[in-house]
């Protein structure tokens, strides 16, 4: 089928696709529709059409759910925050859009669409589509995971990478809606405090609920007396400088050189700076043992004097919002 120039010019910034309404705006008639789609084109969505046969790649299946959705949808939820780059999340098998609430709510084979009163006023314009900005895409999607450390690894890795800033995240969370925003609101309160990580998370916690030790700050700065930048603690008592790690390969450092974070720990002992560290697991199934432990070194250490160390606490990542 021969395309006017302007339709072409469409199709091809839309990688392939095109909308029935888009086709009845250049004059292609149902016949010549019947034409194609008997030959070369096929149809991926209603209404929506493919000028090629074959799979679908990734990009084509979003732009592809865009034109189902309409020119008013955005991509939303889970579905743009990892367009937006964040890995942290569950595999999914559907895309996930916002539409006016005048508009009805709807689901197509891998489409899903939801009604919102509050369209997002800061979603990106790339076309062919339109994309919820990280602060509104993470902080739906943390309400969507309905698991805390789903949610909490979720928000840590946005605020930790860059992706969005903290005053963003928490305008969402008291903007939007109150069902399930508990999960955000403690995944947010983890990431004011600087954690980086879910078993960093469940360490405060398990620090936070003994009678006995000062607050802990998590991932703070600290030089030795010569002006050397020391390895940054997961956990630290400023009191004692006494330093708490969690070593695990699959958390630490979101992703970093494991054998590098614990090789760090040798490091401390060079400015007489004791260390305890403990696995995720062991955080999660015997709480109790963990804060004891701590308890009974920092007693011990109070007896003892403060090494030549200087600690700061992390003032929390607020980067783009």
């Amino acid at each position: 089928m021969d395309l006017p120039e302007a339709l072409a010019a469409v199709i091809a910034a839309q990688d392939g696709l095109v909308h029935r309404r888009q086709l009845d705006a250049h004059g292609v008639s149902d016949e010549a529709l019947r034409w194609a789609v008997g030959r070369r084109w096929q149809v991926v969505l209603p209404g929506v059409f493919a000028t090629f046969t074959g799979r679908l790649d990734a990009r084509q299946r979003l732009v592809a759910g865009a034109l189902f959705a309409g020119p008013e949808a955005a991509l939303a939820g889970a579905s743009a925050a990892r367009w937006h780059g964040l890995t942290s999340l569950p595999r999914a098998h559907h895309l996930q859009f916002l539409v006016p609430s005048r508009l009805a709510a709807r689901r197509h084979g891998p489409v899903l669409l939801r009604r919102t009163d509050r369209p997002d006023e800061h979603a990106w314009n790339r076309p062919p589509l339109q994309v919820c900005s990280p602060a509104r895409a993470v902080a739906d999607a943390a309400r969507d995971l309905r698991n805390q450390d789903e949610a909490t690894a979720l928000v840590v890795e946005a605020v930790q990478r860059g992706v969005l800033g903290l005053q963003g995240l928490r305008h969402e969370l008291e903007e939007g809606p109150r069902r399930w925003s508990h999960l955000l609101r403690n995944a947010v309160a983890a990431a004011e405090l600087g954690i980086w990580s879910v078993p960093e998370n469940d360490l405060a916690q398990t620090v936070a609920r003994s009678r006995s030790l000062p607050p802990m700050w998590s991932n703070p700065t600290v030089h030795g007396p010569d002006g050397a930048r020391l390895p940054t603690p997961d956990g630290w008592l400023d009191d004692v400088a006494l330093a708490i790690q969690v070593h695990s390969v699959r958390w630490h450092a979101m992703g970093s050189d494991w054998e590098g974070t614990v090789q760090n720990d040798g490091v401390y002992a060079e400015y007489a700076v004791p260390v305890l560290a403990f696995t995720p697991q062991r955080i999660a199934t015997d709480a109790r043992w963990v804060v004891e432990r701590i308890e009974r070194v920092h007693a011990a250490l109070q007896e003892r004097g403060r090494p030549t160390v200087t600690a700061t606490p992390r003032t929390p990542l607020v980067v783009r919002g």
